[in-house]
């Protein structure tokens, strides 16, 4: 009999060999991470990226992603993910030269539901180098328009269960196409029938005017105790609607707080209109952490061109907080100390993303003198009360929050006090 031997190509085998060494050592440093919740979702995302060449892998650990996201109840951050995951199937199965690819759809129009895809879809490999593996990899059906399609309902389905009912109607758009050229004129109705849903919570909700969006706070990182990676650095952390100070406070604790490191301590608000002294916490051996609520910045144009409470609370990468100081430098002084220092700070990415906080990647402020300050006072409420006055619906909650505050506000004098 003649013997049949089977010629192993070397080069194919040190690629599978490295593969599976990666893969072990990446699990077994996730599983041993003493990780805080970002961190663990961020750490998870640095994997799917080391498997650019496999596209199995890398969608795999996206796959991980979204369901350590919605194991959390995450719903827009793994809705984000999945979206991710839809769009790199799409482009992956482009570069394969197979049948559905990204010629199905225009990136732009995914952006309108994920700010952020460009800067994923940037660390791709070219189709030269998938062409060794070109049989090998995206075989499941995962990669095809029925996968494509499935793991867009998934993003649906959360996006809906969370309450966001414009990027829930935003999916429905980009998914109908799909079912149109598969002639699946049951899923179509499905979809239509769904979309009429969300269409009328998003009027009702219009016309009540009482939703609600999501929180932020700008946390930093001072003090040498918490290594290279985080001392000096800043981030802003998203959170679900009416999340307090008292409670971001409480996470960070809970987070970061017992072990054998340095105990942690809560910096002041007042602290960041104090540069040298933040600079003097940072150079100690000590866990120093600084919180502040920010909202959402947009200038004039953006105002303009976001007419909607829904747009403005969509696709954020900036966002401002004020500090008041004393011209004296005490902690509290006369009216006519009364200064407050204004920060606009740029995150690295856009919210929503599929981490629940980003790096901030630059900051500036600017002072207001104690005239100015008290002006802005009386002209800001004075707008404020005017656009609730005059709205079609007035809304006695958002009235009385407007209302609160007027006579005598908790940090600088109510305008009645300036008036006076």
């Amino acid at each position: 009999l003649a013997q049949h031997t089977t010629r192993v190509d070397g080069d194919a085998l040190a690629r599978l060999v490295r593969g599976c060494h990666e893969l072990i050592a990446s699990t077994h440093e996730l599983a041993a991470g003493d990780t805080d919740e970002e961190t663990h979702a961020e750490y998870v995302h640095r994997l799917s990226r080391k498997f650019v060449q496999s596209p199995d892998l890398r969608v795999a650990w996206l796959h991980v992603l979204a369901e350590y996201h919605v194991a959390r109840r995450n719903f827009e951050e793994a809705a984000q993910t999945y979206v991710l995951i839809g769009v790199l199937v799409a482009e992956y199965l482009r570069l394969l030269e197979r049948g559905f690819g990204a010629a199905h759809f225009r990136v732009h129009e995914f952006e309108s539901l994920c700010p952020n895809l460009r800067a994923e879809l940037a660390v791709m490999p070219s189709g030269d180098e998938l062409d060794e593996v070109r049989g090998d990899v995206a075989q499941s059906t995962l990669f095809s328009m029925d996968g494509f399609a499935d793991v867009l309902a998934k993003a649906i389905g959360l996006l809906r269960e969370g309450g966001f009912h414009e990027t829930s109607l935003a999916s429905y758009h980009l998914l109908l196409p799909l079912h149109w050229r598969a002639e699946n004129y049951a899923a179509q109705r499905a979809a239509v029938r769904d979309m009429r849903k969300l269409l009328d919570k998003i009027v009702q909700s219009k016309r009540e005017d009482v939703r609600q969006f999501a929180s932020y706070y700008r946390v930093a990182f001072l003090g040498a105790a918490w290594g290279d990676e985080l001392n000096g650095r800043a981030f802003v952390y998203k959170e679900r609607p009416h999340f307090r100070l008292m409670d971001m406070t409480a996470k960070l604790r809970l987070q970061f707080g017992g072990g054998d490191a340095p105990p942690l301590e809560m910096l002041p608000n007042t602290l960041a209109a104090r540069t040298d002294e933040a600079k003097h916490r940072a150079a100690t051996d000590r866990r120093y952490v600084h919180v502040v609520g920010v909202t959402p910045y947009l200038d004039d144009a953006e105002l303009a061109a976001r007419r909607g409470r829904f747009e403005r609370n969509f696709n954020l990468a900036r966002f401002t907080y004020e500090t008041p100081f004393t011209t004296t430098g005490k902690t509290q002084g006369a009216l006519d100390e009364q200064c407050k220092r204004k920060t606009v700070l740029r995150t690295a990415a856009a919210f929503p993303h599929w981490f629940k906080r980003l790096p901030v990647e630059h900051e500036s402020s600017s002072d207001l003198s104690p005239i100015e300050t008290a002006t802005e006072i009386v002209t800001s409420k004075t707008h404020n009360l005017r656009l609730e006055i005059d709205a079609p619906r007035p809304s006695s909650k958002q009235l009385q929050m407007q209302l609160q505050g007027t006579l005598l506000t908790a940090v600088h004098a109510g305008p009645l006090s300036i008036l006076d």
